[in-house]
């Protein structure tokens, strides 16, 4: 069986997940409209993972 093995956010990380959502509608689905803007930038991908942990 195959394992998957989660690590913790590391900023860097910020650009690659938010390359995820190619479209404005995707990328509000996925955000769930916490960002204001489409589409959102690295600091603001940053600033949003230290609200959550």
């Amino acid at each position: 069986m195959n394992k998957m093995k989660l690590r913790p956010f590391n900023p860097n990380d910020a650009v690659k997940i938010l390359s995820w959502c190619k479209d404005k509608h995707s990328f509000r689905l996925w955000s769930a409209d916490r960002y204001e803007d489409f589409p959102a930038q690295r600091h603001e991908r940053n600033i949003k993972q230290k609200d959550y942990v």
